[in-house]
């Protein structure tokens, strides 16, 4: 079981802000299997957002030794954890992005429930998009980016009228795509930075404003339920997010990362 959260609410802080605690730096340990970005943000204690909330969560609720393992793409994550080469990965998945008929995975409890994940369409400050009186009704003009194994957010863009939905396998290259003006448009959490900017791959990108994207399903850390680990972990991590939940500090932790973010509260919600 966790340690009592009264005991562990200075160390939730502590990785929140970005420090990490030695067992979260240890070489042996838990093998962690993390995106390659979310681990150099979190390292770099780059701004807070959604993806690193989720491993600096992850790392309170384990709260043992584990090794960080850098991840090219999260079908790569996946598939590694099928192969037992990690017994977690750092960040949530949607439900519908994972198979419930594999039995060499498990899900963990839910860090966001049905109905609470909203997201923003992003693209270049410079965009038209972002001159469109309403934005919404010129959605049919512009093809957005996504990974195909993103089930919801796959068929949530589907579902908008945009002009081509096209498939992506990584964050960085579909950032790297935007401003390479390949396409025009991306599906992406809110930001807690100023203007609710994202900045990655040395491109700034901005949501449309106005608008919010109502995701299906409730969002999860994905196990191998295969690995030796497992049997103890999956209970430890998740009375730990129930107690994130319970202590109300998973809430303040999305806050803080603009995931739950109060500025969209009216919105369009598309």
């Amino acid at each position: 079981m966790p340690a009592p959260l009264c005991s562990r609410r200075h160390s939730l802080s502590a990785l929140l802000a970005g420090a990490s605690p030695a067992w979260a730096r240890a070489e042996e340990g838990l093998p962690v299997l993390v995106p390659a970005d979310v681990l150099a943000d979190h390292q770099a204690q780059r701004p807070l957002r959604r993806d690193v909330a989720e491993l600096r969560m992850l790392l309170w609720a384990v709260s043992q030794p584990v090794r960080l393992l850098p991840m090219p793409s999260t079908a790569r994550l996946l598939t590694e954890l099928r192969a037992l080469h990690g017994v977690v990965g750092g960040t949530s998945f949607t439900r519908s992005d994972v198979d419930l008929g594999d039995v060499q995975l498990a899900l963990s409890a839910p860090l966001v429930r049905e109905g609470e994940f909203e997201a923003g369409l992003y693209t270049l400050p410079e965009h038209p998009a972002q001159r469109e009186p309403h934005p919404a009704a010129g959605l049919a003009r512009w093809a957005a980016l996504c990974n195909r194994e993103w089930r919801g957010d796959w068929s949530t863009l589907q579902r908008l009228g945009l002009r081509d939905v096209q498939h992506v396998a990584s964050w960085p290259l579909m950032v790297r795509m935007l401003a390479a003006g390949r396409a025009d448009l991306v599906l992406a959490p809110f930001s807690a930075a100023p203007r609710m900017a994202i900045q990655a791959e040395g491109v700034t990108l901005l949501p449309l404003r106005g608008l919010k994207v109502g995701l299906p399903g409730s969002r999860h850390f994905v196990l191998a339920a295969q690995h030796p680990a497992f049997g103890p972990l999956l209970p430890r991590l998740d009375e730990g997010i129930r107690r994130l939940h319970a202590d109300g500090r998973l809430r303040q932790a999305y806050q803080d990362s603009g995931f739950f973010h109060p500025m969209v509260r009216n919105w369009q919600r598309l």
